[in-house]
């Protein structure tokens, strides 16, 4: 095998890991976020299309926190 098709191997095979590890972060990620607003504790369904488009995520270093559409307008 050449010097050159082993180098490009290596690079798939290191880009691959990578990419796997990125997955496993951001997976971790979607199951720690809360599944209720932060003010008023309302429950959020993800089957639901219009709690999907009128919640809003927030992301700061304290956490993930989500907001229905009430909460977030009173904000």
């Amino acid at each position: 095998m050449g010097t050159k098709r082993q180098i490009k191997r290596n690079q798939v095979r290191e880009k691959r890991k990578n990419a796997k590890k990125n997955l496993k972060d951001f997976e971790k990620t979607v199951s720690s976020m809360p599944t209720q607003c932060a003010l008023c504790e309302s429950k959020f369904n993800p089957k639901n299309d219009l709690q999907l488009d009128s919640w809003m995520v927030r992301v700061s270093e304290k956490g993930i926190a989500m907001f229905c559409e009430r909460c977030y307008v009173d904000e």
